[in-house]
């Protein structure tokens, strides 16, 4: 009894905690959505630079010391980083900032029908680099879900599919030397093609079917208790077991939803920039929500994606909030016409997963 007393205690602190966060979370969402989202153009270089700064002080700096930046690790992985008291996690900001690093590369690459691989070196520069400090921070589920979203978004933007196939057959080599280099990661995937799922994603199968149509009831669950990673990576076994399959199904019908205004946010915009940029960001947080989906339903190899917006961490909570602010934003412009006539260059032959705009 004082064991599961303390369980649910931490369950409260860490619901507290991620109201905070939550909290802050909705002022990223309107500062974005109030700032024209061409300014995160302009301002582009400084803010690759920004992040640079971020990871590198990460991966140099050792944890364990008393500077005022210091490096933190999380089970055994150096992923965030205390600054003068704030904790920070530069991968999280990686991922939003490299879909603006790219989106505007591409928006003028496509304004001057130059979307061959060749004509990508440049942007590769400056993506590699991050991406490789993501690795060094053994954070291998946000490298790969960073190089999928960006592959797609390049492809979507009018990349040929003979490029994608290259790339494709790149990053599965990538995955796979990935893979070979770390046992955990490689124990994952047997157990995944033998049947025999973790012990964790186990359990969170049988909880969702726990819950059946309506649930155990809020808090009454046993996965919040027992599941490692309960509020992160398999929140929504979580949600199925307590609330049970029509408010599960309701959540995944959500996401479909955000997914699809996002596009239609994008085929909307008339500015290349925009259009790609809204792109880039439903993709980086459709994908990250239907693998955290499936990875729960045992239906992909486990990783360690978090479900976007439900899932505890303030990192992910305040870039998603601020993610959909620029989303906001680009479609208030685009209905308002709030940029100059000239300024919107019509983008031909742009796809939006598979329609041509």
């Amino acid at each position: 009894q004082a064991q599961g007393a303390n369980r649910r205690a931490s369950t409260l602190s860490t619901f507290l905690h991620q109201t905070i966060w939550v909290v802050i979370g909705f002022l990223a969402l309107a500062i974005t959505a109030r700032f024209d989202y061409p300014i995160w153009g302009r301002r582009i270089g400084w803010i690759v630079l920004i992040l640079f700064s971020l990871q590198l002080a990460l991966t140099l700096i050792p944890a364990g010391t008393n500077w005022p930046i210091r490096s933190l690790e999380l089970n055994y992985a150096k992923s965030r980083l205390s600054l003068f008291g704030f904790t920070i996690q530069p991968s999280e900001l990686a991922k939003l900032i490299l879909i603006i690093f790219t989106s505007w590369f591409l928006s003028r690459r496509v304004q001057e029908d130059r979307m061959s691989l060749s004509s990508l070196l440049p942007v590769l520069l400056i993506i590699a680099p991050s991406i490789g400090m993501i690795l060094l921070e053994s954070d291998r589920g946000v490298a790969a879900h960073l190089c999928l979203a960006l592959a797609l978004l390049w492809f979507f933007s009018g990349g040929k599919i003979g490029h994608f196939a290259v790339l494709s057959v790149v990053g599965i080599f990538g995955v796979g030397f990935m893979v070979l280099n770390s046992e955990e990661a490689k124990s994952r995937i047997v157990n995944f093609f033998t049947g025999q799922p973790e012990y964790q994603y186990q359990q969170a199968l049988e909880g969702v079917s726990r819950g059946g149509l309506f649930g155990v009831g809020l808090g009454d669950g046993e996965g919040s208790l027992t599941l490692y990673g309960a509020h992160n990576d398999v929140i929504l076994a979580v949600v199925g077991e307590e609330l049970g399959f029509i408010v599960t199904a309701a959540v995944v019908l959500a996401y479909l939803t955000l997914i699809l205004l996002g596009l239609r946010i994008s085929k909307n915009c008339d500015d290349p920039f925009g259009k790609i940029l809204a792109l880039g960001i439903t993709i980086l947080l459709g994908t990250q929500a239907l693998l955290n989906i499936a990875i729960t339903l045992n239906l992909l190899p486990p990783t360690g994606f978090t479900l976007p917006l439900l899932s505890a961490g303030g990192a992910s909570m305040v870039t998603t909030m601020a993610a959909i602010g620029i989303l906001i934003n680009i479609s208030l412009s685009t209905h308002d016409h709030l940029l100059d006539s000239r300024k919107r260059t019509k983008v031909g032959g742009l796809r939006v997963w598979g329609v041509t705009a």
